[in-house]
């Protein structure tokens, strides 16, 4: 099929570097030289066979798809899921890891599958960029629903729009937040968290350039708490991607690099003659980097 060439990757920085106390707290924050030194880099020369690259395991086996609707009303994204038993209130959970700020203060917007009839009574029990807890009053059963949890409007040149997303309105009737002691002044965990629980079937997009899927799912605080915990004698850690994987995040971390970790090797294939992109995600937890330098050796053949 080809051949295998060999490169050097060598990254050096002033890293800061932890010093931690008795109690593995971090006591204070210092500056080392941190050299990266004559990390290999395989690059294949060969024909890429369709099939043969490997598959990406979504968020807690999540599944990511593509789907059809009026992306101008409702957004470009939701969730599908599913109610099989009638019941006058069931509660879903969404684990969306939202890259965006402030979830909270955007319009949540859930449909009927069936009928295609905005579903009035919704209570947001707990919204935050890690996840979504939701209630709400099912009309058809069994069916689909479909939570559009990024709904916004345009304005300007169509050349250059100006997108502004939806407020959450309120359309939920009090009566029906009575009965099921659903009060947003308070914890009503106990009460909604006993309730029918309706089923994520996945998460959607509306084509595949909108999709957040993989590089744009954040990794929950716990799971960096923990990545830290297991690297925290490193002052920086490397994350190499594929092209296949554009880096578009700066202030998380995908949640693909938690399941992954960081890595002192990259392997990609290319066809011989080809351009061949690659990127290197640096991520210094404590302190900012400075002077951060990266070298390439000549690459020798066999």
């Amino acid at each position: 099929m080809g051949h295998s060439d060999e490169s050097l990757l060598t990254i050096t920085a002033k890293c800061p570097y932890p010093v931690f106390d008795s109690e593995g707290k971090v006591e204070t924050v210092r500056e080392r030289p941190m050299v990266q030194p004559a990390r290999r880099m395989i690059l294949l020369l060969s024909v890429l066979i369709a099939g043969s690259l490997p598959t990406y395991l979504p968020a807690e086996d999540v599944h990511y798809g593509i789907g059809t609707w009026d992306a101008g009303t409702y957004g470009t994204h939701r969730a599908v899921i599913h109610v099989s038993r009638k019941a006058y209130a069931v509660w879903i959970h969404l684990p969306w890891r939202r890259r965006d700020q402030n979830p909270q203060d955007k319009e949540i917007i859930v449909v009927d599958g069936l009928t295609g009839t905005r579903i009035p009574n919704v209570f947001r029990a707990e919204v935050n960029r890690e996840f979504g807890d939701l209630v709400f009053q099912p009309q058809s059963v069994p069916a689909d629903y479909y939570v559009y949890f990024l709904p916004y409007v345009t304005s300007g040149r169509p050349n250059y729009p100006i997108v502004t997303y939806l407020k959450p309105g309120d359309t939920t009737r009090s009566e029906w937040l009575a009965q099921w002691g659903l009060r947003p002044e308070q914890d009503s965990a106990r009460i909604w968290r006993h309730l029918p629980q309706a089923e994520l079937v996945e998460f959607q997009s509306i084509d595949e350039f909108n999709s957040f899927s993989p590089m744009e799912l954040i990794a929950t605080a716990d799971e960096l708490k923990g990545l830290l915990t297991q690297q925290r004698t490193n002052a920086c850690l490397l994350f190499p991607e594929d092209r296949r994987f554009p880096i578009r995040m700066t202030e998380d971390l995908p949640y693909r690099w938690i399941q992954r970790g960081p890595q002192d090797t990259f392997q990609g294939e290319a066809m011989q003659g080809e351009f061949y992109a690659f990127q290197v995600g640096v991520y210094a937890p404590y302190k900012r980097i400075s002077d951060l330098r990266v070298r390439l050796g000549d690459l020798k053949g066999n």
